[in-house]
């Protein structure tokens, strides 16, 4: 699985690297970027399978980030990661095109290493139909 994590925090990105390291998530490939300017080069360059967005970053947030990254890479699944549980800012980032979103700090490597199993399974069937 290759993983695009678009986050300026570098405390959150290790904590996602831990996470995905203590699960059976040998396979996966980490790149991380702490612009929406880099990630839009990255995935012009590279493929990825799915994206983490942090909702909160230099220049850009929200939805103005999720559609400009949904420009660049209409077929790769975008995960919101914020730092609040906040419902109805879920829902909105849903409603703007996400496939998810996870609260940091609140999310065990396996359920975080599934919950992204799931999203791109979700989005490759959906893609096919």
């Amino acid at each position: 699985m290759n993983i695009l994590i678009v986050d300026d925090d570098s405390g959150d990105v290790y904590f996602l690297r831990e996470l995905l390291t203590d699960t059976e998530a040998e396979a996966a490939r980490l790149v991380h970027v702490e612009t929406l300017a880099t990630a839009l080069q990255k995935v012009q360059e590279e493929q990825f399978d799915v994206i983490l967005l942090d909702f909160f970053l230099p220049g850009s947030q929200g939805v103005e980030s999720l559609c400009r990254l949904r420009e660049h890479a209409p077929n790769v699944p975008i995960v919101f990661l914020t730092g609040l549980k906040d419902d109805d800012l879920g829902q909105k980032m849903l409603e703007g095109g996400a496939q998810g979103y996870l609260v940091k700090g609140q999310i065990e490597g396996t359920e975080l290493l599934c919950t992204l199993y799931d999203i791109i399974a979700q989005h490759r069937a959906r893609r096919s139909c």
